[in-house]
């Protein structure tokens, strides 16, 4: 499964399960478009870390979504169904 296959190549800190977290990826301040609950959020603090979820994410045909920080402004991008929500950080 995805969340195996990511604790398995990821520092666990990195990933993020917690819905109250995940439902503030879901989406931005866009109340009206369109929006799903991600199934994971990965915070990578390495190219590595990224590498490693995009490898993931491929092996299991599902959409990476990349979010930079930003203050909830309209016409980010949301996560699909069953997305992995990749945002980095400082």
């Amino acid at each position: 499964m995805l969340i195996e296959d990511l604790q398995a190549v990821l520092p666990p800190e990195v990933l993020v399960r917690d819905p109250d977290v995940l439902r503030s990826f879901a989406h931005d301040e866009a109340e009206w478009a369109p929006w799903a609950l991600p199934e994971v959020v990965v915070r990578p603090r390495s190219a590595e870390d990224v590498q490693a979820t995009v490898k993931v994410c491929l092996k299991h045909r599902t959409p990476v979504v990349t979010r930079a920080p930003a203050p909830g402004c309209p016409a980010g991008p949301t996560p699909w169904p069953a997305a992995s929500c990749s945002s980095p950080t400082a």
